[in-house]
This record gives structure tokens, C-alpha cells and sequence, in this order.
């Protein structure tokens, strides 16, 4: 069973030097350690038919090859003789519901030793680890040492997410669709900055007169493309690349696009019922409200297992509520913003009973 795991904000070598105190910490024998990963055993009773105790082992495997751990989970095999001719033995296998179960001992025993240590902590670890188990082996090339991140490697993270891929090209589409619509409006005379009332009803935000009075409902959707400054736009893009880059893989294309979509008009018809006659609205908010809402909603259900999906929650929950607040704060349009919310986290129940056995076997991708 293979699980990816976040990394926590650490680097490979921090994170293999907690994943062996996490090893400890569970009692569990680190049976290989090396600069990017490291193994244990886990043993467990079982009862055989006879009335005798067999101990089965279990392997747990921590792989980083880049910056994501995965964590696998599955029978040993041991290796009892050099003999190139002679099979290694191998112990019966355990179901499923006991191999999560290993995986749920390791995430909520990682998070209890994680607060324990700091930055200074952790390299006094690593060096030890690293002198004691593969420093002087001449297999341990310089080539596999932890080492910074070169230019290259680190402009080509910046840029992945705004390079169309098989999994997000809808995400791309509707990125690239903002941007190009904000730069016409520049090169058209909009104001880049601070865009006038009239500027943007002209290139279709929302306003209740005109929706309402003028039958103008297309404004409930061409708002949300259309953004009041750069600077909306900068915060917006962000939030959607953050949340879309993750939800789309997630739940599929079309899914995510009729969600999208549907939340963006769903925010655009609360604040026309919500705000005044007069009010001009615009942005993506809404829409972006709604991927937020379904994403905590699938959450809700734990499809990425249970502590990564506690703890992404809890930072949707974060970044949420600081999302209202400062729209309360800020005088913005927290009407759209809920109406957006409401609609995506409908549409999050509505996947997580459809697509139960599609979402189980989800594994997120890093960037």
C-alpha cells in the first residue's frame, strides 16, 4: 500500500531524520536508513488456528525521491543467505484495514514528535545519522548528498504551475482566460489599478439593475472573469492555482469546470439579491470560494486519509475564515464570496457520494 504524505514544510533530509525519531517513538526496529529514505519493521500478533501466536513482520518504507515522502506499506521478506539461488522468506501478508492502520499510527505519531524538535535540532540529527549509516559507505556518491536546489530547478517549480498539463489544462484555461481578458482591458484604457465603475460594467460585471431590469443575466457569469485592478487579480490567480492545481486532479476536469462555474454564478445571484441597486461587482472570488468549499467538504469525508485530510482542512478553515474577514473588514463582496462557498461545498457532497471508490485511490502529485 503506498501513501503520499505532506512534507511538512521540510526538507528531505529534516524529514528523514523524523520519520527514524517517529520510528522510535512507535517502538518500530529502522532496519535501513539512507539519504532519501529509510525503513523500518513493524511487528503485529496474530493468532493461528492451532491456538499459537505467530509475530508477523511488516515493512514500512519512507521514499523521498524528490520533495514529496511516500510511505509503503507491505509484507518483508527476509533474506537469510547469500545465496543468489535460494528465495528469501517471506511472511504472511496482512489485509488492508491493518497496513491503514500502520499508516495512521506513523501520521499521528509524526505529528506528536514533530513540535519536539527545531531547525537546529534537526541537522544535529541529520549529521548523525549521516555519519553513522552512509557517509563513509563508498556507495554514497556525492551525487546523492542533500544539496540546494540549482537555479534551474528552482525557476522550473515557479513556472510548473502555469504550464498547461494533462490534469490541469482546465485550470490553465480559465487562469490564462482572467489574465488575458485583465490585459485587453488595459490595452483598451481601462485604468490598470483602480478601474472606474463604468469601465467595468462595460466589459460586463455584475449590478443588479442591469441584471434584474435589463434581463442583462450573462453579467452573472462574465463578471467573474473580469477583476477590479491588478493587484484583485494577483490575489485571485494565486488563491486559484493554490486550491485548482490540487481540486481538478482530484475530482476530474469537467467536474471541476461545472463546479467552477457554477459557483461563480451562484456568487454573482447572492450579491445581486444581497447588495444595492448601484453596486458594481466583479472577480473570480466567488468561483474560487466555491473550489474551497468543495474541497473541505471532500475533505469532510477523509479520502487523503485521516490526518493529512484534518490537517489540510484546518488550513482551508484558516484561509477561509481570514478570507471573510477581511472582506467584512475591507468592505468587499463577502456575498459573492458565501454564495460561491455554499454552492462548491453542495457540489463536494455531491462528488464524495458519487465517486467514493474513484477518490479513495487519489495520490496528489507535487508541483
Amino acid at each position: 500500500m503506498l501513501k503520499t504524505l505532506s512534507n511538512f514544510g521540510l526538507s528531505r533530509e529534516h524529514y528523514i531524520v523524523m520519520a527514524v525519531e517517529t520510528f522510535n517513538a512507535l517502538g518500530w526496529e529502522h532496519t535501513f536508513i539512507a539519504p532519501t529514505g529509510c525503513k523500518a519493521l513493524a511487528w503485529q500478533e496474530q493468532a493461528e488456528p492451532d491456538g499459537s501466536i505467530l509475530n508477523i513482520p511488516t515493512e514500512i518504507w519512507i521514499e523521498i525521491p524528490t520533495d514529496t515522502p511516500r510511505l509503503q506499506v507491505g509484507p518483508y521478506a527476509e533474506v537469510t543467505t547469500t545465496a543468489a539461488t535460494t528465495p528469501p522468506i517471506t511472511y504472511p501478508s496482512l489485509d488492508q484495514a491493518a497496513y491503514e492502520n500502520y499508516i495512521d499510527q506513523y501520521t499521528d505519531k509524526f505529528i506528536d514528535v514533530y513540535p519536539n524538535y527545531n531547525l537546529g535540532q534537526l541537522d544535529e540529527k541529520w549529521k548523525v545519522l549521516e555519519k553513522a549509516y552512509f557517509k563513509n559507505n563508498p556507495t554514497y556518491q556525492a551525487a546523492d548528498k542533500p544539496r540546494r536546489p540549482t537555479f534551474a530547478e528552482m525557476k522550473q517549480r515557479l513556472i510548473k504551475p502555469f504550464i498547461p498539463t494533462e490534469k490541469t489544462w482546465m485550470t490553465n484555461i480559465i487562469f490564462y482566460s482572467n489574465v488575458v481578458i485583465y490585459v485587453l482591458m488595459v490595452l483598451l484604457g481601462v485604468h490598470f489599478w483602480n478601474p472606474t465603475p463604468d469601465a467595468l460594467l462595460a466589459w460586463g460585471a455584475n449590478n443588479k439593475e442591469l441584471v434584474i431590469q435589463n434581463g442583462e443575466w450573462w453579467r452573472l457569469l462574465s463578471s467573474c472573469f473580469l477583476h477590479v485592478g491588478l493587484l484583485h487579480l494577483v490575489f485571485n490567480m494565486y488563491a486559484l492555482v493554490l486550491l485548482s492545481f490540487f481540486v481538478e486532479p482530484f475530482i476530474g476536469r469537467w467536474r471541476y469546470l461545472i463546479a467552477y462555474i457554477a459557483s461563480g454564478i451562484a456568487g454573482s445571484a447572492i450579491s445581486i439579491y444581497w447588495n444595492d441597486w448601484i453596486t458594481v461587482s466583479a472577480g473570480a472570488s466567488g468561483a474560487i470560494s466555491g473550489v474551497a468549499g468543495l474541497l473541505m467538504v471532500l475533505l469532510l469525508f477523509q479520502f487523503l486519509g485521516k490526518q493529512a485530510s484534518r490537517l489540510l482542512f484546518i488550513d482551508m478553515l484558516v484561509m477561509v475564515g481570514l478570507n471573510f474577514f477581511i472582506g467584512f473588514a475591507e468592505n468587499i463582496d463577502n456575498a459573492a464570496h458565501a454564495g460561491g462557498f455554499v454552492a462548491g461545498a453542495v457540489f463536494g457532497l455531491i462528488y464524495a457520494l458519487t465517486m467514493k471508490e474513484e477518490l479513495k485511490t487519489y495520490e496528489p502529485e507535487p508541483w
